[in-house]
């Protein structure tokens, strides 16, 4: 058998399965904590994050992720993206791996002496990473964790650059449609 064939056949085997086993929620709402280690300010940010998912396929579908968080000397740090996410259907659990793209925006408040400053660059971003949904029963459910690694492009702030990286932590309430 050529290639070709056990590669369509390979598919069918796979993705067949998954169409039949499919169930009636097709998009899902997200809202909850969001946590954030910014390496940049060496802070910890503490807010919300809200998501939406639809579902293509029960092992496919594209995402929208915002996150909006603060830190205790009132910076702020907040995640704009879109992409795609890939799935695995199970009877209650739901594990997810996506990369979404988009942007960043870091505010910096800071003062030196008597002169208030603050500071302000969005840049573009991607978010990889992955989650755990567990279904509540009805159209409820609970994102046990989502961890992503926002990877950065580079700034005016200039630190960036040695730290393109940071990690989000979220976790909150599910609904589907």
């Amino acid at each position: 058998m050529s290639t070709k064939r056990w590669v369509c056949l390979a598919f069918v085997v796979l993705a067949v399965p998954g169409m039949v086993a499919a169930d009636d929620s097709k998009a899902t709402v997200f809202g909850g904590y969001s946590f954030c280690n910014l390496r940049l300010t060496q802070n910890y940010f503490h807010g919300f994050g809200l998501g939406v998912r639809y579902d293509l396929h029960p092992n496919f579908g594209v995402a929208a992720d915002f996150s909006n968080t603060y830190s205790g000397e009132d910076d702020t740090f907040r995640t704009f993206h879109a992409g795609p996410v890939l799935m695995v259907q199970t009877n209650r659990i739901k594990p997810f791996l996506h990369v979404l793209l988009g942007a960043r925006n870091l505010t910096v408040r800071y003062q030196v002496r008597t002169n208030k400053f603050v500071e302000s660059e969005t840049a573009l971003s991607v978010l990889t990473g992955g989650g755990l949904d567990i279904d509540g029963g009805g159209r409820f459910g609970w994102r046990a964790v989502q961890a992503d690694f926002v990877y950065h492009d580079e700034t005016e702030f200039g630190e960036f650059a040695r730290h393109p990286w940071d990690l989000k932590l979220s976790t909150g309430i599910i609904l589907r449609f």
